[in-house]
């Protein structure tokens, strides 16, 4: 007998549920199963789409059209001297993909129902699949800022060495904020009825359509707060060169938020892994 039909078969993984879950060795064993879920969400998103993934640059470009045209012409807002829509269209690209983040990775539990009660996988991987499948609509939409940017005559400066960070910053927000969603939503159905209105009242509290330059400075810190804003106010100073250097104190405030939020909904998402099938 040949000796490659002698040689036992590879041993399967197994993925066994504990008390909690998955545990993170198990979780990092079938981390392949991670990067077909990613796949099958990008695919699925834009399936039967004339577009297809236009709509990543479409989105972006038509609300930054849209307050550009009111907040020009209605309102009027201190925008450093920048063409308004070079001034908006990054905090936009980048708020998109948190928002998007989290209208799918927040509910992801409860829209998975057959595959979470039937499977069992690391239930994490959901909200983690949604977030990372966002990145890739992230980067068409930073493609298109580009062109805008150059457009207009507008660059970035040395600054631009630093925007990975706040992609990363918007990512952990993202990440934190949607499994503490998608573990409470799996309990508490109101909460996806709530999201959409949390998101609408979320981008007006962020420096997306103005500056951060019009709160007073000895109030900034509770605005800071919120750690999208130190995600979006960075993001558009590293690819502006015209924008302020932003507070320091107020990036790391955020940033401290975000990781706190992760963790804490990190180690909830784990604890409530384990009766997620029950409460579904």
């Amino acid at each position: 007998m040949p000796a490659e039909l002698s040689a036992p078969p590879g041993r399967p993984t197994v993925i066994e549920a504990g008390v909690g879950g998955a545990s993170w060795g198990e979780t990092w064993r079938s981390r392949e199963l991670l990067r077909v879920m990613v796949w099958r969400d990008f695919t699925l998103r834009y399936k039967q789409t004339f577009v297809g993934a236009g709509w990543a640059v479409l989105q972006p470009l038509g609300l930054t059209a849209v307050f550009a045209i009111f907040f020009r012409r209605v309102v009027t807002l201190p925008v450093q001297g920048l063409p308004y829509a070079v001034f908006m269209l990054p905090a936009m690209v980048l708020w998109q993909f948190f928002s998007k983040a989290m209208s799918t990775a927040g509910v992801s539990l409860s829209t998975n129902y057959e595959t979470v009660t039937k499977v069992f996988f690391p239930r994490i991987y959901l909200p983690f699949a949604m977030i990372i499948g966002g990145l890739i609509d992230l980067g068409f939409a930073l493609v298109a800022t580009a062109v805008v940017m150059l457009f207009y005559g507008d660059g970035p400066g040395p600054e631009l060495l630093l925007a990975p960070l706040f992609v990363l910053l918007a990512i952990v927000c993202a990440l934190g904020f949607s499994v503490w969603f998608a573990a409470f939503d799996a309990r508490f159905r109101d909460l996806r009825l709530a999201l959409p209105f949390i998101l609408q009242l979320w981008f007006f509290v962020t420096p997306v359509v103005y500056s951060s330059a019009t709160f007073p400075y000895r109030f900034r810190w509770l605005y800071h707060l919120n750690p999208m804003a130190g995600a979006v106010e960075g993001f558009r100073w590293s690819l502006l060169a015209e924008v302020p250097t932003p507070a320091p104190g107020g990036l790391v405030l955020s940033a401290v938020v975000a990781v706190v939020v992760t963790v804490t909904g990190v180690h909830y998402f784990r604890r409530a892994e384990g009766t997620i099938v029950d409460i579904l």
